[in-house]
């Protein structure tokens, strides 16, 4: 099945080189293997030998090569890793598959491609490809990594065909889910969304008091304050203002802070909410109640 075409020189120079022309030739179908060995006087390698080996496919097949999100093929038994996905916010990943044999490649399940193994409902075939691909076609597909739950996640990816070499490419799938977490504390002690009553005590008319809040992201991806950041709203939100703001982003595991001053204009008990807008999927509407009570200034105001 091999044929030498072309002999080296029998005598090559210092420093030169020479060529010898292996034709892969097969009279049969299937896998042929073959040893070329060369000799010389190199007092070293006296004899040289390496294997030879061809594949002769007389009767027109297919063949599957699969090319990963990004480009690159992999093969069979391999794994690919989607980059960290915010729950709620599905990642699509195109894959391709190649045709490259000499006859129509059939993708042959009952869905051309099917997700499964741990967390197979943490992804979804969004695009299926076409079937059959013709010789040197290629067909896409989509599968998107949409986790519901912080965390690894690992699944199957199967494709099935009438390739004869490889009738069922499998490949693993992976991915970690991440998302912010909001929480907000004053002074070490947290305050939960829903908090009523943080208390500024007792201001007379037109003198403020400060209270300093902080921000933290509990989560495992950046925070991101939306809108006006902090809102003060509710029957006495005139007596209430945001002194200096937080950031718009916190990255995750840090914290950023913000000022409420408490300036009553009148007297009495004063009531208002504090709404931080954010992108935590279960608290992105973060909401505290604060008070305090105006009291009649007494003295002389310089």
């Amino acid at each position: 099945s091999f044929e030498i075409t072309h002999l080296p020189d029998s005598s090559i120079a210092y420093g030169n080189s020479s060529g010898v022309r292996v034709q892969f030739r097969p009279t049969t179908e299937g896998t042929k293997e073959a040893t070329l060995t060369i000799q010389s006087n190199d007092p070293s390698r006296a004899t040289v030998s390496f294997v030879l080996t061809g594949e002769c496919s007389i009767t027109p097949k297919p063949r599957m090569s699969v090319t990963r999100p990004g480009g690159g093929a992999f093969s069979s038994g391999a794994s690919y890793n989607y980059p960290s996905t915010l729950i709620g916010t599905p990642r699509p990943g195109t894959y391709g598959i190649e045709n490259i044999g000499t006859a129509d490649l059939v993708l042959t399940g009952g869905q051309p491609v099917t997700i499964g193994g741990t967390n197979a409902d943490q992804f979804e075939v969004t695009t299926p490809p076409a079937t059959p691909i013709a010789p040197g076609e290629i067909a896409t597909f989509v599968v998107d990594f949409a986790p519901d739950a912080i965390g690894d996640k690992t699944a199957t990816l199967s494709i099935p065909s009438n390739d004869p070499f490889q009738s069922d490419f499998v490949v693993t799938i992976e991915g970690t889910a991440v998302s912010p977490e909001i929480n907000v504390h004053k002074e070490g002690t947290d305050i939960p969304s829903g908090t009523t009553g943080v208390d500024f005590g007792t201001s007379m008319t037109g003198e403020a008091t400060d209270l300093t809040f902080v921000i933290q992201n509990l989560g495992t991806a950046a925070l991101n304050l939306t809108g006006p950041k902090v809102e003060i709203e509710g029957p006495d939100a005139v007596d209430f203002s945001v002194k200096t703001y937080p950031d718009a982003t916190v990255a995750a595991g840090q914290s950023s802070s913000f000022t409420v001053t408490f300036l009553p204009l009148s007297v009495g008990a004063k009531t208002a909410s504090v709404t931080i807008p954010n992108d935590d999927r279960d608290e992105s509407s973060y909401v505290f109640n604060v008070a305090g009570t105006g009291v009649e200034w007494h003295g002389t105001r310089t």
